[in-house]
């Protein structure tokens, strides 16, 4: 085996971990709110389209809403979230919003799960599990024999 080949299968394999790892870190963020998340009441004290500046000075248009609820301790908490222009919500109007008790800036409206990071996760573990395989197949494949071998020679 040639040793450009062992490096491409590394850098492959080290890619393919790179992504499990940070794709199993938003999907675990995702795992925190469904199994430690609480739901709470939140009213809308400020709803306003804003600009958001994206990479390479690119601006988008945003809807910027800032919104107040108590947790289950009781504690009234101001929070901030920029959603996309077409989400309709405004000043005074209820909405629900998702927490992790004694978090700070955990908060989130309902119904905005991140299941890009979930599906990522599950592909890319999916592609590991198919990458050992394949390097475990090659590793035990038997060595090939020369195709220059005489006649009658065993």
């Amino acid at each position: 085996m040639d040793t450009d080949q062992e490096m491409q299968r590394l850098k492959g394999g080290l890619i393919i971990l790179g992504v499990v790892l940070i794709s199993g870190w938003f999907s675990f963020t995702e795992l925190r709110y469904a199994v430690w998340g609480r739901q709470a009441e939140a009213v809308i004290t400020n709803a306003e389209i804003g600009i958001e500046r994206g990479r390479r000075g690119r601006e988008t248009a945003v809807l910027n809403v800032t919104y107040s609820y108590q947790d289950q301790a009781g504690t009234q908490r101001n929070e901030s979230e920029s959603l996309p222009v077409d989400t309709h919500l405004s000043t005074g109007e209820k909405a629900m919003v998702s927490y992790l008790p004694g978090v700070e800036r955990s908060t989130r409206l309902s119904g905005r799960p991140n299941y890009f990071a979930v599906i990522m996760f599950l592909v890319s573990i999916a592609t590991m599990i198919g990458f050992i395989v394949w390097i475990a197949r090659q590793a035990n494949a038997p060595i090939p024999t020369s195709r220059h071998r005489r006649k009658g020679l065993s």
